[in-house]
């Protein structure tokens, strides 16, 4: 008898704990969003650029409680070209023209991550905006405007569905237990 008792304990707290699960909500996970300022002293060719980051755009804006500060200088020295930056949250760019030069087309530089892109590590493309020459050697400037998708909401485990998947456990595991059979252990006398 000890035995179904213990069984029985053992069903209904599984079944508790589906419940429990079933009524949790799971967490998401979002990624941090992260502001940067670029700082390039125009006319100068030696220094390479300097990417300042913000957890905010109020910071951002007003160069405020910066984060974190990145040289650009994977590949020196023409970190010092860097003039314009962005990305849509995907791809991350650098924009490399020569200040006070007026007949090479800007360049556009692709990177994987934000940390490759601030300092100017591991490149994945290179693009050169000739498209309307000669006025690719006068981009001063790039970004993205970015409009959020309505993300749809996380699936939860219906609750319901995790009760009767419980106890339909339960009731097979109780079918499977043939009639008139007790766990207890059976003693037999021998003559």
């Amino acid at each position: 008898m000890q035995v179904n008792v213990r069984k029985s304990a053992r069903q209904i707290i599984t079944l508790a704990a589906l419940l429990v699960c079933a009524l949790l909500p799971i967490p998401r996970s979002f990624a941090a969003t992260v502001y940067w300022n670029l700082f390039n002293i125009e006319g100068e060719s030696s220094l390479s650029a300097v990417f300042d980051t913000y957890a905010t755009l109020a910071d951002m804006l007003t160069d405020q409680n910066r984060t974190g500060s990145f040289t650009a200088n994977g590949h020196a020295p023409f970190g010092a070209n860097i003039v314009g930056t962005g990305s849509d949250g995907v791809t991350y760019w650098n924009l490399f023209n020569i200040e006070g030069e007026s007949s090479l087309s800007a360049v556009f530089d692709t990177y994987a991550t934000l940390a490759d892109m601030l300092t100017d590590q591991n490149r994945t493309g290179s693009f050169t905006a000739n498209g309307h020459a000669p006025f690719g050697a006068n981009i001063v400037g790039t970004g993205a405007m970015i409009v959020p998708d309505v993300q749809a909401p996380v699936p939860t485990p219906v609750p319901l569905a995790l009760l009767l998947a419980g106890v339909g456990l339960v009731l097979l595991t109780r079918a499977a237990a043939p009639r008139g059979a007790t766990d207890e252990p059976r003693v037999h006398a021998h003559a």
